[in-house]
Order: structure tokens, then C-alpha cells, then sequence
């Protein structure tokens, strides 16, 4: 999936979905195992982007180490 989308889009709501079930549970709207549940998959977001960017970097030096030059930033 490009970068762009996730952090353009994707990232963004799942923030805004983070943040309107807080608000729900500061409300009384939501209990506090559904939000921790909320709160654990915007984790995992959190970390899945992070690792998926990590792995990108890698390959890139990778390829730059391959053949010698930074073809790649």
C-alpha cells in the first residue's frame, strides 16, 4: 500500500476514530473494555506503519549497498 495513502488517509482516521470513541467513552457512551480495544488496534496501526516503514528503509539500503551507490535516499 503507498505511503501516501497510508499516512494520508488511513492513519488520519484511524485517529479520528480513536478520538470520537474517547470522546464516547468520557461521555458514558462506551465502556472502558471497549475503548481499551479501540485503544489496542489503534496500537497496532501504529506499530504495523512503523515496521512496513522500517522494512522499506532496509530495502532501500539494501538495493544502494547492491550495486554500489545511493540510488535511493
Amino acid at each position: 500500500m503507498p505511503q501516501r495513502l497510508v499516512e494520508g488517509e488511513l492513519i488520519p482516521r484511524a485517529e479520528a476514530r480513536l478520538a470520537r470513541h474517547v470522546e464516547e467513552f468520557e461521555k458514558g457512551e462506551l465502556e472502558a473494555d471497549d475503548l481499551e480495544e479501540h485503544v489496542q488496534e489503534a496500537a497496532e496501526l501504529a506499530q504495523s506503519h512503523r515496521e512496513a516503514a522500517v522494512r522499506h528503509r532496509r530495502s532501500m539500503l539494501d538495493l544502494n549497498t547492491a550495486i554500489g551507490l545511493r540510488l535511493l535516499p
